[in-house]
């Protein structure tokens, strides 16, 4: 059909297409409305000139379209109604200009779900573009502004839209292109559905369904970008059309690496495999070779411009001399051009993951029984999310790590005589692969330590399953996390380790060791690049499922006295985000002074800094084992578990025995006796048989002191002069205390 000539025309071609057609107010040669307020009126040539709602029920007949159109009032702009009185037809409005993204974000739109279908468009009197979509019968679309993304406005139900060949105020005239009107993509159908806030990324959960039937989530709209990438990159690289093959060798690896599994099921089993990526591939390029790909075409017609010819072979040459060189070429360029889409992938897949889906969150999912909390270690570090680690410096932090990861490796479960693995104070519950990334020890170190804990058959046993990479000897140190320009960021690191840990299955364990060397970012001082650091590990255990460990250091400002809980977790390095972002802290720390004798005496371990070691769990945001755990260093320098003997030995350094209090009294009168008693001061009579106390019974100071105190409070000892030859003054002993006087009096304390 030819163009319509007068507006009559047009509004007849409207009428034919089954619009509601309704008269517009015009503008002048000026620009200004031909309405009553003239230049007062701030919608100049878009507003109804008659009362247009009775024509959203019936439409105007001939006769009227005739006195608007061909009268005395023929001045008029054509306006169509959309919704159900013309067909069930809604209009995309695009808007642009100054500060306006329409354009930005159709294309956005587009690329996160699918290409909008051929169908009639026109372009706006401002520059922007109404696209006519037809919707279901008795599908509700609700006329409302940015309801696709900023700058897309729709009119659906009780709107309206100025048309071809109406006047704008700013001169230029309404076209349109009289195409076919389309069926609506249920992509487009659920954004727009009851008038629902729009977004870029398709819904997680989803009644819309794809042309091959099955339902669309996130992982379609990262699908669905990846081939289009992946197409019109090939196409700027080759000047060619790529093949089937093509864009699965250069688009599935980087689809596969943006996505994630749920509920345990592999892509393919979810619908979102190797299948469902080439027969959509194949729909893409189907479309790409009709010209039906609108972002495609920009492209031809941009390298037209520059003289470049397209390449009808299809980018593969008959030269079988040159034909690996030239493949080769392509691959490196296809490659280079995707770089910009890898980055882009990322962003949306970041920005999906995070966004809120409140219909996703009904409390209907949590009826029934709650799943039981899962362990690595058991009390200790859950199964699938991130945990650091932090002690201060030659605690054996890194030893007892590796240690874990040989256990989780060698684990197996499935065997009744299989000798149940502990470590970090609980049981090892879950076998699988290990991958610990040290930056500090080198290989012969590692070497040396799994030398020390394992032999020959049990690393010929864990090989399969444990990866140690020690940096220093492989790549060097490795940023996982960067900050430059002020913006903290996953690196392509990052992007390389989680690409290989998705191609491992049945990870279990993730070590890091230490944060500060894969974390070139100031997470110590800035809160946010401690919470960007804690989404990217989170990202690894939401994807692989296995449980992530981050050693990390103590302040040494903050070592000294740590009786508690409380003062370890106060003593981790950095902002209160740091911790606070972990799922779970476990903290180690050395103890010293007194309270160190008797366990070392207990334990036959050398009295010096660190051969006792506490540690437990200071923050977790889920049930954990929060006693303290007592470890002695053994022979190779690992910190074994030795809680048990521990508390007996600590138990009894707070108990004055019976014996000890018959020793004790004999002591005393006999240095009495030989003229030398314990102090020769009354101020300071206690300090000393309290020291003689501790050295020969290895008790506690407090528990010494206490016994000592009683004693004299109830005058089983006193402070006497020794003679009238000297003033010098000691303890003497009044009388002996009877056995059941010392339990009474507490002498024995608990």
């Amino acid at each position: 059909m030819e163009q319509p000539n007068t507006l009559l025309e047009w509004a007849r071609y409207y009428a034919s297409l089954g619009f509601s057609v309704i008269p517009v107010y015009t503008v002048d040669q000026d620009g200004i409305c031909t309405c009553k307020k003239k230049d007062e009126c701030r919608n100049a040539g878009k507003h109804p000139a008659v009362n247009w709602q009775r024509f959203t029920k019936r439409k105007a007949d001939d006769d009227q379209l005739l006195v608007w159109f061909d009268g005395m009032e023929h001045s008029h702009n054509i306006g169509v109604v959309t919704g159900s009185i013309s067909g069930n037809v809604f209009v995309i409005d695009v808007d642009t200009g100054q500060g306006k993204i329409g354009l930005e974000t159709l294309d956005q739109v587009q690329m996160a779900h699918d290409d909008l279908p051929i169908t009639a468009t026109a372009k706006t009197g401002s520059g922007g573009k109404h696209i006519f979509l037809r919707a279901p019968d008795g599908f509700h679309v609700k006329t409302d502004t940015n309801l696709i993304g900023k700058g897309i406005d729709v009119r659906g139900e009780g709107g309206f839209v100025v048309t071809a060949p109406s006047r704008h105020a700013s001169g230029n005239r309404y076209t349109y292109d009289m195409d076919d009107i389309a069926d609506a993509p249920n992509w487009v159908l659920a954004m727009v559905e009851g008038g629902t806030a729009g977004t870029h990324d398709a819904p997680l959960q989803s009644t819309s369904t794809n042309p091959f039937g099955q339902y669309d989530d996130g992982r379609e709209a990262v699908m669905t970008k990846t081939i289009l990438s992946t197409i019109m990159a090939y196409y700027e690289s080759t000047s060619s059309m790529p093949t089937l093959d093509d864009i699965i060798e250069h688009g599935w690896k980087l689809y596969e690496m943006r996505v994630a599994t749920r509920n345990g099921r592999t892509l393919e089993e979810d619908g979102r495999g190797i299948t469902a990526f080439t027969e959509k591939a194949g729909y893409q390029l189907a479309r790409a070779k009709r010209g039906e790909l609108h972002t495609l075409n920009a492209i031809r017609s941009k390298m037209e411009a520059m003289g470049i010819r397209e390449n009808t072979s299809g980018g593969h040459s008959d030269d079988t001399d040159n034909d690996s060189a030239q493949q080769g070429e392509v691959a490196l360029s296809v490659q280079a051009v995707l770089r910009e889409a890898i980055s882009m992938a990322a962003q949306a897949e970041e920005k999906r993951q995070t966004r809120l889906h409140l219909d996703d969150w009904h409390v209907a999912r949590f009826k029934g029984e709650p799943p039981e909390m899962e362990y690595l270690v058991e009390g200790i570090f859950p199964q699938g999310v991130p945990a650091l680690l932090a002690a201060s410096g030659g605690i054996g932090k890194s030893f007892a790590l590796l240690d874990l990861a040989l256990k989780v490796a060698l684990f197996r479960g499935d065997d009744p005589f299989e000798v149940t693995p502990f470590a970090f104070g609980g049981r090892v519950t879950k076998g699988g692969k290990v991958v610990f990334l040290t930056a500090e020890d080198s290989a012969d170190s590692v070497h040396r330590r799994l030398a020390q804990i394992s032999t020959s058959d049990e690393i010929e046993k864990a090989s399969p399953n444990l990866v140690v990479v020690p940096l220093p000897d492989a790549t060097g140190a490795i940023a996982l996390v960067n900050e430059g320009m002020g913006v903290v960021s996953m690196t392509e690191h990052y992007h390389d380790l989680m690409d290989q840990l998705l191609h491992m299955e049945d990870v279990a364990l993730v070590i890091i060791d230490p944060l500060q060397a894969f974390c070139w970012a100031d997470v110590n001082a800035d809160p946010k690049a401690a919470q960007v650091w804690w989404t990217a590990m989170s990202s690894i255990c939401a994807k692989t499922g296995a449980t992530l460990i981050v050693a990390h250091h103590m302040r040494k400002d903050g070592l000294n006295g740590i009786t508690k809980a409380e003062e370890a977790r106060e003593a981790i390095r950095g902002s209160t985000a740091l911790v606070d972002g972990a799922r779970l802290v476990y903290a180690m720390w050395a103890i010293s002074g007194d309270a160190e004798i008797s366990p070392c005496k207990a334990l036959s371990l050398p009295l010096n800094k660190q051969s006792i070691v506490c540690g437990c769990v200071v923050k977790a945001n889920d049930v954990a084992d929060r006693d303290v755990r007592f470890y002695g260093r053994g022979k190779t320098g690992l910190l074994e578990d030795r809680t048990a003997e521990v508390e007996v030995a600590r138990r009894e350094a707070n108990e004055i025995s019976q014996q000890q209090v018959d020793q004790t009294f004999s002591e005393v009168e006999l240095r009495w006796n030989r003229e030398n008693p314990f102090s020769n001061a009354a101020q300071t009579s206690d300090r000393y048989i309290v020291r003689w106390m501790t050295d020969k019974f290895g008790v506690t100071k407090h528990a010494a002191k206490r016994a000592v105190d009683s004693w004299i409070d109830d005058g089983y000892l006193a402070i006497e002069q020794l003679s009238g030859k000297t003033k010098q003054k000691g303890l003497c002993v009044v009388h002996r205390p009877e056995a059941d006087q010392v339990e009474q009096r507490g002498f024995v304390n608990d």
